[in-house]
C-alpha cells in the first residue's frame, strides 16, 4: 500500500462524469439508465450502467437521479484513493444536463422537480454548502459516460472510446513533458 501511495502525485487528476438516458428502456419497463465514469490520469478506473429503479418522469429527474448516483460512487472512490495518498479534493462531476447543474446550485428553487427528490436534495445541498461538490456542464458529444447509458452507432461508440484514449495521451505526454522538464532543471 505504501508503494502505491508513493506512485500517486499533486498532480493527478480524477474526472468524474455523470450521465442518463430517458425512457431508453421503451420495450420492456420505460425506466432509464445510469451511467457513472471516473478518470484517474485519463484512466478509467471505475465505471457503473445501472438501470434506474423508478421510471423518471422527465430527462431531468433521469438525469439528477444519475448524478446523486455518480456523487455517491465518486466520493467512495475519493475516500479510497485518500487512503492510498492522494488528497481529497473537491468533489467535480461532469454533466450535459443543465437542469442537473441548476439542481446541484440550488437555482431552481420554484421548480416542479422539488417534490420529487427532496431527500436527494438535502443531501447534495449539504455538499455544495461544505464546498465538496461542483458541477460542470460538458457537452454531450463530450461525456464519456454516454458510453454506458445506450446503444451506439458504431461510429458514436468509436467517437466516445477515442474520447476516453485521448484523455490517457495527454495525460501521458503532460507528464512525459514534465520529466523533460525536470531533466532539464537537473532533477
Amino acid at each position: 500500500m505504501v508503494l502505491i501511495g508513493r506512485m500517486m502525485h499533486d498532480h493527478d487528476t480524477v474526472e468524474v462524469y455523470s450521465d442518463s438516458d430517458h425512457a431508453g428502456d421503451k420495450w420492456h419497463s420505460c425506466r432509464s439508465q445510469t451511467g457513472s465514469m471516473i478518470l484517474l490520469n485519463g484512466v478509467p478506473v471505475y465505471w457503473r450502467s445501472k438501470k434506474q429503479p423508478v421510471t423518471a418522469l422527465s430527462s431531468a429527474c433521469a438525469e439528477i437521479y444519475a448524478l446523486s448516483e455518480t456523487v455517491k460512487d465518486a466520493r467512495l472512490f475519493m475516500y479510497r484513493a485518500q487512503e492510498l495518498g492522494m488528497p481529497l479534493l473537491p468533489l467535480v462531476v461532469q454533466v450535459d444536463n443543465t437542469q442537473a447543474k441548476s439542481f446541484q446550485e440550488g437555482t431552481c428553487v420554484e421548480s416542479k422537480l422539488r417534490g420529487n427528490f427532496d431527500i436527494r436534495d438535502k443531501w447534495v445541498q449539504e455538499l455544495r454548502d461544505r464546498h465538496q461538490l461542483q458541477v460542470e456542464l460538458v457537452s454531450s458529444v463530450n461525456n464519456v459516460a454516454d458510453l454506458l447509458t445506450k446503444v451506439h452507432k458504431t461510429a458514436r461508440f468509436r467517437q466516445l472510446l477515442q474520447l476516453v484514449q485521448g484523455k490517457l495521451a495527454e495525460k501521458i505526454s503532460s507528464n512525459m513533458a514534465m520529466l523533460a522538464l525536470l531533466r532539464l532543471q537537473g532533477g
